[in-house]
């Protein structure tokens, strides 16, 4: 039997360290509170690596590549977050 208090600091820190970050980039909200302008592009993170699986603009969209592609996102991004999970489990945690 799990124990809840050990359950909801695993929740918590997978929330703080992943799905924040994954929904406010979705939410288009920023990082940090300033108008300064990046001094360089991320474009390494997860956010980035799902939309290049969008078709290209150039490409043929089909009903059928665009399941494939989401998919594709559904398991890059599912694979990031049980990564997460198993590391604050097994690593972070004891």
């Amino acid at each position: 039997e799990p124990d809840d208090g050990l359950v909801r600091k695993i929740y918590l820190k997978v929330y703080e360290e992943f799905i924040e970050g994954v929904d406010g980039n979705d939410n288009g909200v920023n990082m940090y509170d300033t108008d300064a302008l990046a001094k360089y592009k991320d474009t390494t993170g997860l956010p980035h690596r799902v939309k290049r699986l969008n078709p290209d603009w150039d490409e043929a969209s089909t009903p059928e590549r665009q399941m494939e592609q989401f998919l594709k996102a559904v398991a890059l991004t599912g694979s990031e977050f049980d990564d997460c999970v198993k590391y604050y489990t097994g690593k972070w945690l004891p």
